[in-house]
């Protein structure tokens, strides 16, 4: 096997389903304590962090590193994550003291099935299976599972599909993933 195939069938298992298309702003504002300090999300959701500290520099620091570490330097400045990578709980501390935690909770459809991945004339191609008829399919790429931009938007017309993507040999490392919307 080469490195190409084993690549690939790593890029394969990191495919993503989900069930779900409207996401929802939380709000959590931060002085001597975070407000609230435990909230509970959709996968999908974004969590903002607002600080009400006029005297000093407040953070927003993933425990397990989930994310990058948020700098609020003035009142009522705003740091943003967009949760859409994982499902999960996940705590948080500013480096002055207080904590909180996030609940990320999705539907994760485990009835599509990626398979077949393979390297056809310079092309990455794929099949996909368990699709239901009538509802929009995303294929999404990326190079760092943070960033994800969409390659293709379709109404499934059979239960499978395959794509190819004439651009994978561009790129060092890149990631897939099938969204399918209600």
């Amino acid at each position: 096997m080469n490195g190409f195939q084993k690549r690939a069938k790593l890029t394969i298992c990191l495919f993503v389903l989900i069930n779900r298309v409207s996401a929802a702003e939380h709000f959590v504002t931060i002085g001597d304590s975070f407000s609230p300090s435990s909230v509970t999300i959709d996968l999908g959701d974004t969590v903002t962090w607002i600080s009400q500290d006029q005297y000093f520099t407040r953070t927003v620091t993933s425990d397990s590193g989930a994310w990058v570490k948020g700098y609020l330097y003035e009142e009522d400045e705003m740091f943003s994550v967009l949760f859409d990578f994982a499902t999960g709980f996940f705590t948080y501390h500013d480096d002055l003291g207080p904590t909180g935690s996030i609940t990320v909770v999705g539907l994760v459809n485990d009835s599509i099935t990626i398979s077949s991945p393979r390297k056809i004339g310079g092309q990455f191609q794929f099949d996909i299976s368990g699709l239901v008829i009538g509802r929009t399919n995303i294929i999404e790429a990326s190079t760092n599972l943070t960033a994800w931009v969409p390659l293709l938007t379709n109404v499934a017309t059979s239960a499978t599909s395959s794509y190819t993507n004439s651009e994978a040999a561009s790129f060092g490392t890149r990631f897939f993933r099938v969204m399918q919307l209600p």
